[in-house]
């Protein structure tokens, strides 16, 4: 709540134990990638339907993530 702070909901994610994190709000939705040893895992979540989905994989580890502010809400 920005009026005070508050948390107003809360979602876990699936992943555990990993080495990298990042984020990014697009289109709506969080995308999330995880890391582990140099591979890193895309989870899509969507705040509407509070649904997390993976949506594939990258031979990388992403430590960093960022969205153009000329991107889609």
């Amino acid at each position: 709540d920005p009026a005070n702070g508050n948390v107003l909901s809360s979602h876990q994610l699936s992943a555990d134990s990993v080495t990298s994190f990042a984020f990014a709000f697009w289109g709506g939705d969080f995308w999330i990638f995880t890391g582990n040893g140099g591979v890193s895992t895309i989870t899509k979540y969507d705040p509407i339907t509070k649904k997390e989905s993976s949506v594939g994989s990258a031979p990388i580890e992403i430590v960093g993530a960022g969205v153009s502010t000329c991107a889609p809400l």
